[in-house]
């Protein structure tokens, strides 16, 4: 965008906007011919729209609608409410967890002076534990076991 256009669209004089690009205020490039080229997106930073114009440019109406612009507007609404969706269903699932740890604290409330009372001679009264002798090797299954038991007068 050109300084003229610019300032036009700032509702600025030209010697203004070339100030601002002078201080440093408003960013802008020179193109091949020497001519100052301003971002229309750095404009919009240093001179919102609706903050500084003219009478044209607040009689300006809004761009036109398009289907696209349509599209848009439908798919961000849809967005905010999935999200808005998506924050209830978090804070019910905070308040149903917030139950159930209330809930898990009284009992373990309760149950811990059940276990407080308990004697300590359950342990005494259950029987000592039984130790086995180890089981016998089992019997030799090779062919020299087996010769051995023939020759032995065992035959199996």
């Amino acid at each position: 965008m050109s300084i003229a256009d610019a300032a036009k669209w700032a509702g600025k004089g030209k010697p203004a906007i070339l100030k601002a690009i002078q201080r440093g205020d408003l960013t802008a490039r020179k193109d091949e011919g020497g001519q100052w080229r301003i971002d229309p997106a750095e404009l919009g930073r240093v001179y919102p729209p609706g903050t500084a114009g003219t009478a044209s440019q607040t009689a300006q109406e809004p761009p036109a609608r398009t289907a696209e612009t349509d599209l848009l507007r439908e798919l961000v609404e849809a967005s905010r409410r999935e999200a808005n969706e998506a924050r209830q269903d978090r804070d019910a699932w905070k308040a149903e967890a917030a139950k159930w740890q209330e809930e898990a604290a009284a009992v373990r409330l309760l149950a811990a002076p059940a276990k407080a009372q308990e004697p300590p001679q359950e342990a005494a009264e259950q029987p000592p534990a039984v130790i086995q002798a180890p089981a016998a090797p089992p019997a030799p299954q090779g062919l020299r076991a087996k010769l051995a038991g023939w020759i032995g007068g065992s035959r199996g």
